[in-house]
């Protein structure tokens, strides 16, 4: 599965003074989208909030992950995560600077850990700013696009994208499992462990809607119509593609919050449950002063 960052630059909204619909559209920051010839299914084609979001879900090979069908931007330059979660070759300062900012939202173990590469383009034409992807060993890469880099928008991504790599990574799900032995939660990364963060977001806000979850397959009809009607559910209409981009979107809207309850900017019921979650869960409970602490002059100056 590849994630995107925003697709919007139009505009980079603060926190203070944002109703339900500005924060949900700053923070809409990770979509997936898969290439036709891959055999991929696209499951939505919208917009959030005035941000034009296309999702799809993806499976592939890990040979099929190295292939330019895997690319939304030119990219022009990878460099390798060293043990001490430095880069080779030594980037410049536009790299360093875009890494940086990845190494403070997610800390320096977890990328030495987890993260294998990281990949730059850079391209006006493209609609995305950024995306993980999965590579060799349960590693991942991460791919941004140098042509946007608006100091908020960049960071929001990637808070949004170090969500996935915290519910997807190699602790959390095992990427060899067979899918049909994987109990009530299937992705296309593997198989949760029972004890993953992912699983516990899942019986808690997912398990509830059975057989009306949108599959991999599913359109931007079929979204909307399962959107239609849970509104309060979630923090965004992309929110409700997949329990990944829940998650997700949820996690990023927590960390936006800075310990306000969401009930203070429009988020109720099932949607102000999802974001208090990462409050107490211990996968997540001291994420969100860590990631501030070293992000807090990019998003707000």
């Amino acid at each position: 599965m590849i994630h995107e960052g925003l697709g919007d630059r139009s505009a980079s909204p603060t926190i203070g003074g944002m109703g339900r619909g500005l924060i949900a559209a700053a923070a809409a920051a990770a979509m997936v989208i898969a290439a036709g010839q891959l055999g991929l299914g696209v499951w939505a084609g919208s917009t959030i909030g005035g941000i034009a979001v296309l999702a799809a879900e993806a499976t592939a090979s890990i040979d099929e992950s190295e292939d330019e069908a895997w690319e939304y931007f030119d990219e022009d330059e990878s460099f390798e995560v060293n043990e001490d979660a430095t880069l080779s070759p030594a980037p410049e300062a536009e790299v360093a600077e875009a890494w940086d900012l990845f190494r403070r939202v997610a800390g320096d173990a977890i990328i030495v850990e987890h993260v294998e590469s990281f990949v730059v383009g850079e391209d006006e034409d493209s609609e995305f700013l950024a995306y993980v992807r999965p590579e060799v060993d349960d590693r991942w890469a991460l791919v941004v696009n140098l042509a946007f880099d608006d100091p908020y928008d960049r960071a929001v991504t990637m808070i949004h994208e170090y969500a996935h790599l915290l519910s997807l990574n190699a602790t959390q799900v095992d990427s060899d499992a067979e899918w049909n032995r994987c109990g009530e939660t299937w992705i296309f990364e593997g198989c949760p462990h029972e004890d993953a963060v992912i699983t516990r977001f899942q019986d808690r806000f997912w398990d509830m809607y059975g057989y009306d979850v949108p599959d991999g397959i599913a359109g931007a009809a079929d979204v909307e119509e399962f959107w239609t009607g849970r509104e309060d559910q979630f923090v965004s209409e992309y929110a409700a593609t997949s329990v990944l981009e829940d998650f997700a979107e949820s996690f990023t809207i927590w960390v936006l919050l800075e310990g306000d309850a969401p009930q203070e900017w429009g988020y109720d019921d099932l949607a102000a449950e999802k974001v208090e979650f990462f409050e107490t869960d211990p996968a997540t409970a001291d994420e969100r002063e860590r990631i501030l602490a070293g992000v807090s002059e990019d998003l707000y100056g």
